[in-house]
């Protein structure tokens, strides 16, 4: 969407930034919702073995629960993972990175465990010492992120140094999220109390990237969000909406699509009303 300079915006600041890897203890979490590239915020780096082999590097990507990830790119590589799934942890499957690191992917959920709980990847796995300064209490509860060890072969040789994809300093890291499970407007039954007259939290989730959905997490959720109460929303109207953004289209000739999505990071740095200004701008809502 077009953020618009009323917003005091610059939107290819603003897409170039999510990009980003940070270093931070302070930093906004965003929320993304649909699936975006993103980069991170590394909130751990720690190094243990001879020589500092192993370099451990916990990335924080976005407030939880996320669906999954589909792509991961170091140095704007794509590494192939033998695995994607929450709590996992996954080796390259060919190419320069393989056998020389370890990733652990956790969705945000609530009662996530530690990457250094029993064989996680900031363990004691391949006597490799684990990641000191990370205990078994770092859940990082809410929040999705990624749990990195990298290793350090020694160069003994032309072609070790050439087979090298470790070079400068801490790797860049990206990946492809697909972000927040959030109630799915659409499937919101004809009797409108049937899920919204129970607890926010109890209701079912899943991965859309309806706006009209996108738009009605933000504006209840009391994390991150406005927190609104169910009694202020016409739930009737709001389902009427979301059916029409997933209404297909046929474009290009043949090429067919939803009527509007939303695949958005949000910067929760900015003010509520900024935010749903550039949601609703999403498919032209007002």
């Amino acid at each position: 969407p077009d953020f618009g300079l009323d917003e005091g915006i610059d939107q290819e600041s603003a897409i170039q930034g999510v990009l980003l890897n940070k270093d931070s203890a302070i930093a906004n979490i965003p929320v993304i919702y649909g699936t975006r590239m993103i980069g991170g915020v590394r909130v751990f780096v720690s190094t243990n073995g001879t020589n500092n082999k192993y370099l451990f590097v916990d990335m924080v990507l976005a407030e939880g629960e996320c669906n999954g990830y589909t792509k991961l790119l170091i140095a704007d590589t794509e590494v192939p993972l033998d695995s994607y799934a929450h709590g996992v942890v996954a080796s390259p499957s060919s190419g320069g990175f393989k056998d020389r690191m370890k990733v652990q992917w956790f969705a945000g959920t609530d009662t996530q465990v530690s990457a250094s709980d029993g064989s996680g990847v900031f363990a004691n796995i391949d006597s490799s010492g684990g990641a000191s300064g990370w205990t078994t209490q770092h859940t990082l509860s809410g929040l999705s992120h990624l749990a990195c060890r990298f290793e350090w072969k020694e160069i003994k040789s032309q072609d070790d140094a050439n087979n090298n994809p470790y070079t400068g300093g801490i790797p860049n890291i990206k990946v492809v999220l697909q972000g927040k499970k959030i109630y799915d407007t659409t499937t919101l039954p004809a009797d409108s109390t049937t899920y919204h007259d129970t607890a926010y939290a109890d209701e079912p989730t899943t991965f859309t990237n309806n706006p009209i959905s996108c738009l009605l997490d933000y504006m209840r959720n009391s994390r991150y969000g406005k927190g609104l109460p169910n009694s202020v929303f016409a739930f009737d109207t709001w389902k009427t909406a979301a059916d029409l953004c997933d209404q297909v289209i046929t474009y290009e000739a043949s090429t067919t699509g939803k009527s509007f999505t939303c695949d958005a990071v949000v910067d929760t740095s900015l003010s509520l009303m900024s935010n749903i200004k550039i949601i609703l701008s999403g498919f032209r809502g007002i």
